[in-house]
């Protein structure tokens, strides 16, 4: 494989997990918004219930674009960090120590970002915020770890079949 085909595959990768990222947003950053939205409205009573789904649904919308941008600048970042460190390798084959490492500094990343997204600077002052990147670096790494098991588990199932398949067409 040459440098240049190499290297579009690394920017493929890359911006497949932006796109990835951005779609997981897309869905997640509304859901969540409406239940937080719920939430803070069942803890301070609804006052006006007739125009109570206006607000959130509007809140919603504006959820998804702000947590798509918040999911592609993450997944360009972490897919960034594999690009650069992990060659050839496929994810099944990588460390899951390293993978938790990647998965904790995205996690920060996904903060900072939220951040800069709000334009809430602000909060990144207090020291709130740095309490809120432990616990957002812990997810980053559990899901990356998660994620390489899950690798690991299906290439094992997946030989595991070719075995059988194998074992199947040779005369006994």
């Amino acid at each position: 494989m040459t440098w240049m085909t190499a290297t579009r595959r690394k920017v493929r990768g890359v911006l497949g997990l932006g796109v990835i990222g951005a779609a997981i947003g897309f869905v997640a950053g509304p859901i969540g918004d409406i239940l937080l939205r719920l939430a803070f409205m069942a803890l301070q009573g609804v006052p006006d219930v007739p125009n109570l789904w206006s607000p959130i649904l509007s809140g919603a919308v504006s959820a998804a674009v702000d947590w798509s941008l918040l999911g592609a600048f993450t997944g360009i970042g972490f897919g960034t960090m594999l690009a650069l460190t992990d060659g050839r390798r496929t994810l099944d084959q990588l460390p899951q120590w390293r993978m938790g490492l990647f998965g904790g500094i995205a996690g920060a990343l996904f903060l900072g970002a939220y951040v800069l997204v709000q334009g809430e600077w602000r909060l990144a002052l207090g020291p709130s915020f740095f309490a809120a990147v432990g616990v957002a670096s812990a997810l980053g790494a559990g899901l990356t770890t998660s994620i390489v098991a899950l690798a690991k588990r299906a290439r094992r199932q997946e030989m595991a079949a070719i075995e059988n398949l194998r074992a199947l067409s040779e005369p006994e």
